[in-house]
C-alpha cells in the first residue's frame, strides 16, 4: 500500500507537471516535448518533495514513526491532484495532443518488442531483489538506518567516514520508501525510474543540439524517439543509487 501511495504521488507530479507546461506554452508542436519535461519536472517535484520531507521532520526528531512520513505523502498527494483538477482544461488538450501525435511503426514494434523481452525482466528484478552491492550495503543502506533510528539526519558517530560524507540526495529518496515499507525491497526501483529520466534529459539536450546545427529547422531529426528511451537504461541497473 506504501509503495502505492509513493507512485501515485510521483504519477501526481508528472501529471500536474505535464498540465502546467501546457498551460503556459501556446504552440500545439511542443506536446512531445511537454510530455518529456513533465517527466523530468515531475522527478524534481518529488525529489525536492523527499529532501523537504527529510529535513522538516528532521527537526522535530520525527523520523522514528512510520505516520509523519505517510501523512506528508497523503497531504502532497492531494495537493498535487487538487493543482491538476484546476488544470484540467490544459491536462485534457495535453492528453489529447499526445494521443493525435503520429509514431513510426518500426519504432513501436521495437519498442513492444523491447518492453515484453527487456523491460519487463528487468523491471521484476529492480522491484523485487533488494540492494546487495558493497556501497549500499556499507554506506547508503546503514546511513538510512542510522537516520531512522536517531529520529533526525544529523552526523552521527560511525567507524566508516563514508557514511558522514558521502552526498545523501539518494538517501534523502530512498528514506520514505524504507521508512513506510520498514524493508529494502523496492529500492532499486528508484535507480530503474530515475536512470530513464537520465536518458530523458541526454535525449533533450542532443535534441535541441541538432535543432542548433541545423539552423533552426522547422522539423528536427529526432535522434531517440520516446517509446525506445527505456532499452537504454540495461547497463545502469547494476549500479545501485549511484
Amino acid at each position: 500500500m506504501y509503495v502505492v501511495i509513493l507512485f501515485l504521488n510521483y504519477f501526481a507530479a508528472c501529471v500536474f507537471s505535464l498540465a502546467f507546461l501546457r498551460r503556459h506554452r501556446i504552440d500545439t508542436l511542443q506536446s512531445e516535448s511537454n510530455f518529456r519535461e513533465s517527466i523530468i519536472v515531475g522527478s524534481l517535484l518529488f525529489s525536492v518533495e523527499a529532501w523537504c520531507f527529510a529535513e522538516g521532520l528532521s527537526l522535530f526528531n520525527a523520523l522514528k514513526t512510520p505516520e509523519p512520513m505517510l501523512a506528508l505523502h497523503l497531504l502532497s498527494l492531494f495537493a498535487l491532484a487538487a493543482g491538476a483538477v484546476v488544470l484540467r482544461d490544459s491536462l485534457t488538450l495535453a492528453v489529447r495532443e499526445l494521443r493525435e501525435m503520429t509514431w513510426d511503426p518500426l519504432f513501436l514494434k521495437l519498442s513492444v518488442g523491447i518492453a515484453v523481452l527487456v523491460i519487463l525482466p528487468l523491471t521484476f528484478i529492480a522491484v523485487y531483489y533488494p540492494p546487495c552491492t558493497a556501497d549500499s550495503m556499507s554506506y547508503h543502506l546503514t546511513k538510512i538506518l542510522h537516520w531512522i533510528q536517531n529520529g533526525n539526519v544529523e552526523m552521527y558517530p560511525t567507524n566508516y567516514p563514508r557514511q558522514l560524507y558521502y552526498q545523501p540526495f539518494a538517501e534523502y529518496l530512498i528514506l520514505p520508501l524504507e521508512l513506510l515499507t520498514n524493508g529494502d525491497f523496492f529500492l532499486i526501483g528508484y535507480d530503474f525510474f530515475f536512470t530513464v529520466d537520465d536518458f530523458l534529459l541526454t535525449e533533450m539536450i542532443l535534441f535541441e543540439s541538432v535543432t542548433f546545427f541545423s539552423l533552426r529547422s522547422a522539423k528536427p531529426y529526432p535522434l531517440f524517439p520516446i517509446p525506445s528511451l527505456p532499452t537504454y537504461s540495461i547497463p545502469c541497473l547494476d549500479r545501485c543509487f549511484c
